[in-house]
């Protein structure tokens, strides 16, 4: 049987490792393709890869009543294909806008989310400009022992209007993942070096 104690020194000498990495894993885009029906949606998307950022436009055409989002991802090793991970989800963007008060941690990620941007807060989404700027994962916290990957990440929005399912967004980003040099500003590295 496994001890807490052992659990625990464990978990510390994992922690304390990372915290001197100097390094970490960065996702680095190859290719993205984009399309939007311009009657519904006008869509933007740029990445600077240097800060790294993600930096995304909606600007809605007409009140969208219901929208659904179908993601696909695919993600495997650089240098071993045959680790791999796929995940296919098809869910509903109003439910999800629904939840944002549902738990403290969903009221987590809408506050971190709003704090780059402004979101519809409720369907039907009305005509407007939304959008998410300057917004990133934090990767300083990802070590270097994280294997490098190649990912490509597909993601459609559907208009739901009197019944009708109509493709409103069709994106398509393919990119690799690469070390490179840390701040050395992690959140490990401030809990062990100060």
């Amino acid at each position: 049987m496994v001890k807490f104690g052992h659990i625990l020194v464990v978990t510390i000498v994992a922690l304390v490792g990372a915290s001197v990495a100097e390094k970490h894993v960065r996702l680095i885009p190859d290719s993205y393709e984009t399309w939007s029906d311009n009657v519904y949606l006008n869509f933007t998307y740029a990445m600077d890869t240097s800060a790294p950022h993600i930096n995304i436009t909606h600007k809605v055409m007409k009140t969208i009543p219901e929208i659904e989002a179908h993601i696909e991802s695919e993600i495997h090793g650089k240098n071993n294909p045959d680790h791999f991970f796929r995940s296919n989800a098809t869910f509903s963007v109003c439910d999800i806008l629904s939840l944002k008060a549902a738990s403290p941690v969903t009221a987590f990620i809408f506050a971190t989310v709003k704090r780059h941007g402004s979101l519809p807060e409720k369907c039907p989404i009305e005509p407007g400009t939304y959008g998410i700027s300057k917004f990133w994962y934090p990767e300083e916290n990802i070590p270097t022992n994280v294997p490098e990957i190649e990912a490509e990440f597909k993601v459609q929005l559907f208009a739901i209007d009197n019944g009708q399912r109509h493709i409103i967004l069709n994106n398509r980003l393919k990119g690799h993942s690469a070390v490179v040099e840390g701040s050395g500003k992690s959140l490990f590295a401030k809990m062990f070096r100060g």
